[in-house]
């Protein structure tokens, strides 16, 4: 469970607590059957009220927690769909306020990832830091030919500080990227500068997603229809 399930998990807790699961099942003049579950308040309000009718696996959300369109196997009835976990259930999405892929900025999800990249990359940057710092010393003419371990790692110290420093001089660029994550358009325009190009290293198309995230509409439904299987199927026959 993400972190963002995990908050919409406590606030239902507050939001729900009055929610009532009802479902009928009923034919079609193909006769085929449509299934109908309603989770909403049992004082009627529209409150995070959602709707889920079930048809041929086509599985249409709607109510006050936006409309949505998920296709599963046509077999399928509700009972199978609240087998799924979220991912599963995100795959089946064909239409919503997000378009089919259902998802939307988060830019403290971006921040996360971003730090974990630049982790990644400083790690890097500080190996070819020291690779390159142990080849200067190996040419240092006037460093001594078997030296000790104390004196080997005073020298490859030495030589770290001044690639280091030379690296530093050489920044042409100090735009930090954490300023660019307020939104998409924003983070992409950001990756389209040299600043960019020259922080990933030719890479930073790679980065273009980091805050796209499941959007909230679709957690609370997947939630949401959880929550009414779980109370449904636990009511007593």
């Amino acid at each position: 469970m993400t972190s963002r399930q995990k908050q919409i998990a406590q606030q239902a807790e507050a939001y729900w607590k009055d929610h009532v699961a009802t479902y009928q099942s009923f034919g079609t003049a193909d006769e085929s059957e449509i299934e109908y579950l309603r989770w909403g308040a049992k004082d009627g309000s529209c409150f995070y009220l959602a709707n889920f009718y079930m048809h041929h696996g086509c599985l249409i959300v709607t109510g006050d927690m936006y409309n949505a369109v998920f296709r599963f196997n046509t077999k399928w009835t509700m009972k199978d769909v609240a087998q799924c976990d979220s991912y599963y259930f995100m795959r089946a999405l064909e239409a919503g306020p997000h378009g089919r892929d259902g998802t939307e900025w988060d830019s403290e999800a971006a921040e996360v990832a971003l730090k974990s990249i630049l982790a990644d990359d400083l790690k890097r940057e500080e190996e070819d830091v020291r690779y390159e710092a142990e080849g200067r010393l190996c040419n240092d003419k006037d460093f001594t030919e078997d030296p000790t371990d104390e004196e080997w790692e005073a020298g490859l110290q030495k030589y770290i500080k001044i690639v280091k420093d030379e690296r530093e001089e050489s920044k042409v660029s100090i735009d930090d990227p954490f300023d660019h994550l307020s939104n998409e358009e924003e983070w992409h325009a950001w990756l389209s500068t040299q600043a960019a190009e020259d922080r990933f290293r030719g890479d930073q198309w790679h980065h273009g997603g980091i805050g796209r995230t499941t959007a909230y509409c679709h957690i609370w439904q997947f939630h949401a229809f959880k929550e009414a299987m779980k109370q449904l199927q636990a009511a007593p026959v």
